[in-house]
């Protein structure tokens, strides 16, 4: 009977051949340890990556255990008890776990499960090892470097951003509330909430800035402000790029940092300059002009003067020399207050009614053709500096006559009720410039003066507020056409348990 040979295997049985030897070899060629065990721990197969990790041949494994394996009983212990507690609990686990010497061992990602048969009866326990030394220590090095540049950020007051352009997400570094004074929990969200917290006048300039940035590569710097809770708003500098794929922005990353401390010296240098200028100008032209009236005057009366024009004369030489006393109070006090010193008082008890009633008789002495009225109500005892109370009046009330039409009255009054003393100096006559009137109090800002007066230096103002807050106490101007103009000051009437 003719035909084909027979191989002596059906298909099937080639089949399953050929997906044996495939297996086979697939667990041969894998760099990961696999092996088979029974019930008592010992090897039945090992792939030569197993037999690697062991440090013995492959025939030398299959009979042995992991205690007769291992370099170390311990390690040889703590892999057999976990077999063994696998094999009692019927489930597979992974887990990590070390070998070897200090310095020198090896992390291995191990799974492990039990063996069963076609009866799904427990026979023995099966392996598969891997090698996951170099990316733990690659993690370790990560975790370093991310420590190391958390304590370079904290240490240099940075916080870092990272902006998803395409998911529309911003991440911000753990200490950016330390450096902001915003909570990450409130950034780390859609974009907007950042921007909410940018100050309204910054957010234009800030938004055109990125609008910039997503056009053409490159870093960006810009300051702007935040907004934080309970404080003024904090000047931020900040550095960022974009980074691009394929023509079209991704994400970018950046670093932003408090410049607030830098931006109040900046401030100070500039206020300090300004002062200097001023001060040169004040004793180039206002000191010296009534310096060389006097000297001009002295030399006239060495000469052959009449008895009137030496009368005239000593006159003007004394109110010229008055007028550089003034200006050298003024000019002390404005040193004082620049200096962050602020001007000295000397608290004791004082009348206040007593101390308005003297200044007005001595200014209507100097004006005797202008109406000066005061009236006094309450209680007047309180511990404040009188001098210096009188110079706030004195200073008030020559204001008050400088800016208001010659035949008006100007009006102070001045109330206690026990625990504040309210002081009012009204005048009529145009109002104060509403764009001059947020800084009528600094100094050097003069309101419109009237043809033919002193030119005034703007200090006196300045000088009434340092006097009045260095008393506890608070001022204001209003100023309309209708109702005039009233500079109100409201100082407490302290006890002496309250100035220790």
């Amino acid at each position: 009977m003719g035909g084909a040979p027979d191989s002596g295997f059906t298909p099937s049985e080639s089949d399953a051949r050929s997906q044996l030897e495939l297996l086979q070899a697939m667990l041969k060629g894998t760099p990961d340890a696999v092996y088979t065990k029974d019930l008592e721990g010992r090897y039945l197969w090992i792939n030569p990556a197993g037999a690697q990790m062991l440090g013995v041949p492959e025939a030398a494994v299959v009979g042995k255990t992991d205690l007769e394996l291992f370099d170390t009983a311990e390690e040889g212990r703590n892999t057999y008890v976990r077999d063994r507690d696998i094999l009692a609990k019927g489930e597979t686990v992974t887990y990590e776990a070390a070998d070897g010497p200090v310095g020198r061992s090896r992390v291995w990602l191990t799974t492990k499960g039990c063996l069963r048969n076609s009866k799904g009866e427990v026979f023995g326990i099966f392996g598969i090892s891997r090698d996951i030394t170099e990316r733990k220590r690659a993690e370790q090095q990560l975790r370093l470097n991310e420590e190391r540049l958390r304590l370079c950020l904290e240490a240099a007051q940075l916080a870092t951003f990272d902006w998803d352009l395409r998911a529309g997400a911003i991440t911000w570094s753990q200490n950016c509330e330390g450096v902001l004074g915003v909570a990450g929990s409130v950034l780390n969200r859609r974009p907007d909430a950042f921007f909410k917290k940018v100050h309204p006048e910054d957010q234009e300039a800030l938004a055109r800035t990125i609008s910039q940035a997503m056009k053409a590569p490159g870093d960006q710097v810009l300051e702007f402000r935040l907004d934080v809770a309970n404080g003024s708003p904090r000047w931020v500098r900040g550095q960022g790029r974009v980074l691009w794929h394929e023509g079209k922005p991704v994400r970018a990353l950046g670093v932003v940092m408090d410049v607030s401390g830098q931006k109040l010296a900046e401030e100070e240098l500039r206020r300090n300059a300004v002062f200097q200028h001023q001060l040169v100008g004040i004793v180039s032209h206002d000191i010296r002009s009534p310096v060389s009236a006097i000297i001009g005057w002295a030399h006239l009366l060495r000469g052959d003067s009449t008895e009137e024009e030496v009368q005239d004369g000593a006159q003007r030489i004394l109110r010229s020399a008055a007028r550089i006393e003034r200006l050298t109070k003024k000019l002390l006090d404005l040193t004082e207050a620049r200096l962050g010193r602020g001007i000295p008082v000397l608290f004791q008890r004082v009348n206040i009614h007593e101390v308005a009633e003297r200044i007005v008789d001595e200014v209507r002495a100097g004006h005797p053709e202008r109406s000066i009225t005061l009236d006094t109500s309450g209680d007047g005892d309180g511990l404040w500096d009188g001098d210096r109370l009188g110079q706030v009046m004195s200073n008030l009330l020559e204001n008050a006559l400088k800016y208001s039409p010659p035949g008006t009255p100007v009006r102070m009054s001045v109330h206690g009720d026990g625990r504040w003393v309210e002081l009012r100096v009204h005048n009529a006559g145009k109002p104060i410039d509403p764009g001059l009137l947020p800084e009528i109090f600094e100094p050097f800002r003069r309101g419109e003066q009237k043809p033919g007066a002193p030119r005034s230096l703007g200090l006196g103002l300045y000088i009434v507020r340092e006097l009045v807050e260095s008393h506890g106490g608070v001022i204001e101007a209003h100023s309309t056409e209708e109702a005039g103009t009233t500079f109100t000051v409201r100082l407490p009437q302290l006890e002496a348990d309250q100035l220790r």
